[in-house]
């Protein structure tokens, strides 16, 4: 009887065959290439979702592919489940989607099915449409007055884009658990919300103390 050490590496070694398979495909030019795209980021997804995000990394290398274009995948596989998506078009389409709001995301897939647009041209419409040049508004600043304990400046940044697309994360993510999840456990869950965080405390500016 095979220990359940065996079964996990049986279990990997499929899943290394089914990717390899896909991406041999998706580097043809028959009709098979996009479905073959879309098992790529598939099966990175559910690697990353059994077996974690560490796992799936340590994998990048022998597949080809930058651990940070991994992580793209599976942050499209993960908001662009089946059903949810149009198969057809690419998922580098989708992922430039993935930063806007979920209820506008199909008038953005056909505008951009209807004027033939490149991936290019897609975001740089998108970055138009949403932070229109000459229309940033300034940043607010609060500051506590002199005689206060608290003597700082509280800065209010207008969020950009990578800044809206980590609130739009967030929004999909509670979207998620509304509808009941894609979460295997609980530690999934919270590797999702740690890795929320992150990028928050990333990018998300604090408040300066004043020169």
């Amino acid at each position: 009887m095979a220990t359940e050490l065996e079964v996990l590496g049986t279990k990997v070694a499929t899943w290394r065959t089914q990717v390899q398979q896909a991406m041999d495909t998706a580097e043809e030019t028959t009709a098979d290439a996009m479905a073959a795209r879309w098992q790529v980021i598939d099966l990175l997804t559910l690697a990353y979702e059994r077996w974690g995000r560490k796992f799936l990394r340590a994998e990048a290398t022998s597949l080809g592919y930058s651990p940070q274009t991994v992580d793209n995948y599976v942050s499209i596989g993960r908001r662009f489940r089946r059903g949810s998506r149009r198969e057809e078009i690419s998922p580098h389409v989708h992922y430039e989607l993935a930063r806007i709001p979920l209820a506008e995301r199909e008038k953005w897939l056909d505008r951009y099915v209807a004027e033939g647009m490149t991936v290019r041209k897609l975001k740089l419409a998108i970055a138009a449409h949403y932070h229109p040049p000459g229309l940033t508004k300034p940043r607010k600043k609060w500051s506590v007055p002199a005689s206060s304990p608290i003597n700082r400046t509280i800065c209010v940044p207008t969020l950009s884009l990578p800044q809206l697309r980590m609130v739009n994360d967030l929004g999909d993510l509670l979207v998620g658990l509304r509808n009941g999840g894609h979460y295997n456990s609980v530690e999934s869950l919270m590797l999702e919300m740690k890795q929320l965080h992150y990028k928050f405390s990333r990018h998300i500016p604090r408040g300066r103390k004043p020169a």
